[in-house]
């Protein structure tokens, strides 16, 4: 693999304080239960409309996964299993409350698959997707850690 397309170094929780530990394993849980809840959610195709979709998103994370669900649907389709994940944080805002986490992971989608809401066969042969992924999480005023930004690379980027 090209360092290049490498995920960058873990941030290192040894040397933060318990403030910024803290905030690092909130953010992670609120990662995982997006993926999560992702997951569940595409496999109705209502999943669009589901309050549920909100609960670890927002901004145009949460605009992008409506509208792609929203597609799908209008296609008659929903998806089937779930991603895999290995989230890492690399960044914990230095504050003494931390309000800002960024996690980095290779996002694999091979077993998160696209299927006729009907049939339930798959739409393509396509096997999915190995690809980076990042995204900012950001406590927001209610106490809760969401996403409000998520890029991706380009498929078999890790």
């Amino acid at each position: 693999m090209s360092p290049a397309l490498a995920l960058p170094t873990p941030w290192v929780s040894r040397t933060a304080s318990p403030a910024q530990q803290a905030a690092a394993v909130a953010a992670l849980a609120a990662y995982r239960g997006m993926w999560a809840d992702l997951a569940t959610i595409g496999q109705s195709e209502q999943g669009w409309k589901d309050p549920e979709l909100g609960e670890y998103m927002t901004d145009k994370p949460l605009v992008d996964w409506s509208q792609t669900l929203a597609n799908y649907a209008k296609l008659g389709q929903v998806s089937s299993g779930a991603p895999l994940i290995d989230p890492r944080v690399v960044k914990v805002d230095a504050s003494s409350k931390p309000t800002q986490v960024e996690i980095a992971d290779c996002f694999d989608s091979t077993k998160w698959i696209t299927v006729s809401a009907t049939t339930h066969r798959p739409v393509d042969s396509s096997p999915g997707v190995r690809e980076r992924t990042e995204a900012l999480l950001n406590l927001d005023t209610d106490g809760y850690w969401k996403a409000t930004e998520q890029v991706f690379g380009k498929p078999g980027s890790c």
